[in-house]
């Protein structure tokens, strides 16, 4: 399976898991690579293009949206506040 499939079918278990919707489409949109402790690893980064169903929190009691610089705000590894940081 190819990198960018394996990619997809992750997004779409994971966003029927967390958030109850069907990923219709989504395409590769910025990856970086982290370091958490001796942990080295990649972030991707899809762009959800076509979806089915109204999103809601499954696997948590809320979900909220923020602008990037509402995002930067809050507690993340230094991985996610750098792919953040490279969508502005």
């Amino acid at each position: 399976m190819s990198s960018e499939k394996a990619f997809f079918s992750a997004l779409k278990r994971e966003l029927k898991e967390e958030l109850g919707i069907e990923v219709l489409s989504a395409k590769p949109y910025l990856s970086t690579h982290g370091k958490a402790k001796d942990i080295e690893f990649e972030l991707h980064l899809l762009r959800v293009e076509g979806f089915l169903g109204e999103p809601k929190p499954l696997e948590a009691e809320s979900a909220s949206f923020f602008t990037l610089d509402e995002a930067l705000s809050h507690p993340l590894c230094e991985a996610d506040k750098k792919l953040l940081k490279m969508l502005r």
